[in-house]
């Protein structure tokens, strides 16, 4: 059945199916529907707009999606009316925090039983949990899986370490490239030195031989010319 038929419906549940992909306009119909439960299916792709026209949407279910393993930003982009949102075991490592920026209502946010990858680009989503004041039931079990240093941490409570190791901290590929870069403004300020110093040289070498030249010409200036 085509879902545009269905004008009037609020209410859709499509758990424990075998969905495998959720396509662009695929809700073109639904204007009006405020819940929507995707659970327990074996998603692999929501294309971005797949829930572009859902401004209605309260609740949505993508909990138990394993091979789930990405989400575009734009996904929930038209989505201003989410308050409820699991993402629990979809085997998310990471999330963009612009895919949030639209859900000003977000009131309840899910996120356990994912392997987040708690690294430098995933460190504006953690400033996100901790800056918007979220209720996340089940924060003690969202974890960091990486790096080791950061292993079992609550991704809730990552932001502050991670902010260290990604802004103040410096790693051996930081210390290589400022040695690089030092070694390149030494060689530069070296060659800058040498070439003042050439020229230096050059330039006192030519003034001492007009030096030298001019008492010559003026001594011959000074005797009386032969007639």
């Amino acid at each position: 059945m085509t879902l545009g038929l269905l004008s009037d419906l609020v209410y859709l549940d499509c758990q424990h199916n075998l969905i495998r992909e959720v396509m662009d306009y695929t809700f073109i119909g639904v204007f009006k529907l405020i819940y929507l439960d995707l659970s327990c299916n074996n998603l692999t792709l929501i294309s971005p707009y797949s829930f572009s026209v859902l401004g209605n949407l309260v609740q949505l279910n993508l909990s138990n999606n394993p091979h789930l393993l990405s989400l575009n930003k734009y996904t929930f982009a038209n989505t201003s009316s989410l308050r409820y949102l699991d993402l629990r075991n979809t085997g998310l490592q990471t999330l963009d925090h612009a895919a949030f920026q639209s859900l000003i209502t977000l009131q309840t946010l899910y996120l356990s039983g994912n392997p987040w990858t708690c690294n430098c680009s995933f460190l504006d989503f953690t400033i996100y949990l901790i800056v918007s004041h979220l209720d996340h039931p089940d924060d003690q079990n969202a974890t960091c899986t990486e790096p080791p240093e950061l292993v079992g941490w609550p991704i809730a409570q990552v932001g502050n370490p991670l902010r260290y190791m990604c802004i103040t901290h410096l790693d051996r590929q930081d210390y290589l490239f400022l040695l690089l870069i030092g070694f390149c403004i030494f060689s530069a300020g070296t060659v800058a030195a040498w070439l003042t110093g050439m020229c230096a040289v050059l330039y006192q070498s030519a003034r001492r031989k007009a030096s030298e030249d001019q008492p010559e010409d003026s001594a011959q200036d000074g005797f009386p010319r032969l007639i």
